[in-house]
């Protein structure tokens, strides 16, 4: 579903011995995204929500793991500048949103949202 939605939803990079960032952002329309961050609907219910073929206008920043010896080297951040570059090619993409479960998470958050000219909101 997320690669009809857009093959960008999932994003890697990977060296020789696999994946050592992976990225998933999945985006929603504003009710959906609205319905999320008020607490009414889960994170799955985002997902089965969020119908293929939609005008999709908000994106949310699922899930980021990046692999200790590569934080802080500025790669996770250009992965994801880089998915939300192709999907804002696709659709109108205004608000970036995210449940971070760290401050680093949230970091990366505010700093994508700032150089994206996203609006940032926050579960």
């Amino acid at each position: 579903k997320l690669n009809e939605m857009h093959p960008a939803c999932l994003s890697e990079l990977a060296d020789e011995n696999g994946p050592v960032i992976w990225a998933l952002m999945i985006p929603t329309t504003e009710k959906v995204m609205n319905d999320f961050l008020s607490g009414k609907i889960s994170e799955r219910e985002l997902l089965d929500e969020t119908r293929v073929g939609e005008k999709f206008t908000c994106l949310y920043l699922c899930s980021v793991t990046t692999l200790p010896e590569y934080r802080q080297k500025g790669e996770t951040k250009k992965i994801c500048l880089n998915a939300i570059e192709k999907i804002r090619a696709n659709f109108p993409i205004a608000t970036l949103y995210v449940w971070a479960f760290t401050p680093a998470g949230e970091s990366l958050a505010k700093r994508i949202a700032s150089e994206t000219k996203l609006s940032l909101k926050l579960r």
